[in-house]
């Protein structure tokens, strides 16, 4: 597995009921590090050539947008820390 998406997974399957952990989890995949997004880019590419059969399938770009739109709205509700 790609460290990067190790890392991802790992984040990912924190536990439904800890609310904390999956909004951070969500919060740090949304915006990879500049040294990361190439690899990003360059493993998307890949899915949608052997893994990826829709043919209106969204580009990379359009991704990283809407991640970052699920991003604001999710900082923007209301959190109460532990």
């Amino acid at each position: 597995m790609i460290p990067h998406k190790k890392e991802a997974v790992k984040l990912l399957f924190c536990g439904a009921d800890e609310t904390r952990k999956l909004r951070n989890a969500i919060i740090v995949l949304t915006f990879p590090p500049a040294s990361v997004i190439d690899a990003w880019r360059e493993d998307y590419e890949y899915m949608l050539l052997h893994m990826i059969y829709d043919t209106d399938a969204p580009s990379f770009e359009k991704l990283i947008d809407v991640i970052s739109h699920l991003q604001s709205t999710i900082k923007a509700l209301p959190y109460k820390p532990e």
